[in-house]
């Protein structure tokens, strides 16, 4: 795809290292290109986690 990554003003992804690393992943990546990119953490796949160990299989 055709992004324009210095126009990106948002990342969410879940905390995993790749993703959300300041110094290596994905979040870090992007930040060099587009300095005013706020990151957030996705509360969904916390959430979806979280159920599962809620729910008797």
């Amino acid at each position: 795809a055709n992004l324009k990554w210095e126009e990106c003003v948002g990342i969410c992804t879940d905390g995993a290292q790749a993703m959300a690393g300041k110094q290596g992943g994905l979040q870090a990546l992007i930040k060099r290109v587009s300095l005013n990119a706020q990151w957030t953490h996705c509360m969904i796949t916390a959430k979806h986690l979280r159920l599962n160990s809620c729910v008797p299989s």
